[in-house]
């Protein structure tokens, strides 16, 4: 009877394993999906913010547009901006866009670093951005519509900060926004 139930005991034994690594790759694949559906919500903009976009290029004969230029955001939460830039040159161009925290007003007269991290897991920094493509190549006359995703850290002070968004092409600054984040 023992060796009845030392084999139904390893039977039983392996039976659990093998539930136990399907379900661990179940949640792989899970953590997988939903990583990959956030970077690419990160790198598409949505239609209906391509119009808008589109219609702010057009209107203002701008190189640049970003919108939202102006939000709120509560400490530790964060905030989708698209971008477009448009290439008014007549040959395929690379440009790179860059992100600088240049100034920051608080409401209790406290000046920190308002600097800037390209990492959202620095905490050192007020505020953090997440941008996909640093570098990027337009045709003559074309438009490329990106999002950037920013996020104010847990300890940052309340106030406002203006961050510029400078885009270069052949290290010669090209276009020049800047977006007000509140910190409430």
């Amino acid at each position: 009877m023992n060796r009845k139930a030392a084999i139904e005991l390893s039977a039983n034994f392996i039976i659990i394993i093998i539930i136990s690594i399907v379900i661990l790759g179940a949640g792989f694949v899970l953590v997988k999906k939903l990583i990959g559906s956030a970077a690419d919500q990160l790198r598409d903009v949505d239609n209906q913010m391509q119009d808008r976009l589109q219609l702010m290029m057009t209107n203002n004969n701008e190189r640049i547009a970003i919108y939202p230029t102006s939000f709120e955001l509560a400490r530790g939460k964060s905030q989708s901006v698209a971008i477009g830039i448009m290439n008014d040159y007549s040959e395929e161009k690379t440009f790179i866009v860059s992100v600088d925290c240049s100034y920051f007003e608080s409401k209790d007269d406290t000046t920190p670093d308002p600097g800037c991290s390209s990492n959202l897991a620095n905490d050192n920094k007020q505020i953090t951005y997440s941008f996909i493509d640093t570098s990027v190549k337009i045709l003559p006359k074309e438009k490329v519509f990106k999002n950037m995703l920013f996020k104010v850290a847990k300890t940052a002070p309340n106030g406002e900060y203006v961050i510029t968004v400078k885009v270069t092409e052949d290290n010669k600054q090209y276009a020049v926004s800047k977006i007000y984040v509140i910190v409430k």
